[in-house]
């Protein structure tokens, strides 16, 4: 995956996804937000990206955020153990068995549901 991005045809695309700072665009953000990172993420770390997402949220922005146990990068449900699991596991990201994670649709039904009723 990552020699594709390396490929001449993609490298606009690459080189806006490297400079991309998630941190310092969710700042802008002036409405209220949900920031959801699966726990068996292996491309995102829950605990370290989180935790710069909730410091650039601290101050002036609305932001919920949840970090399902089972969830994984596309908030499927995973019940391998986070360290079992390989690059390989983003393949089947979209398999026709695989679930959204209990846990992430729950908190996103009930985030919606609290954006309505107020």
């Amino acid at each position: 995956m990552l020699l594709s991005l390396s490929f001449p045809a993609n490298l606009p695309f690459a080189q806006e996804l490297w400079s991309y700072n998630p941190s310092e665009v969710i700042s802008k953000v002036k409405r209220p937000l949900l920031v959801m990172i699966g726990q068996k993420d292996i491309q995102v770390d829950w605990r370290v990206d989180g935790k710069a997402l909730e410091a650039a949220t601290a101050k002036e922005i609305s932001a919920s955020f949840v970090y399902p146990e089972n969830a994984d990068h596309v908030l499927k449900y995973e019940e391998k153990p986070r360290d079992n699991l390989t690059a390989e596991n983003s393949l089947r990201y979209n398999a026709q068995e695989r679930i959204i994670d209990p846990q992430a649709k729950d908190a996103i039904f009930n985030w919606l549901i609290g954006r309505i009723s107020k």
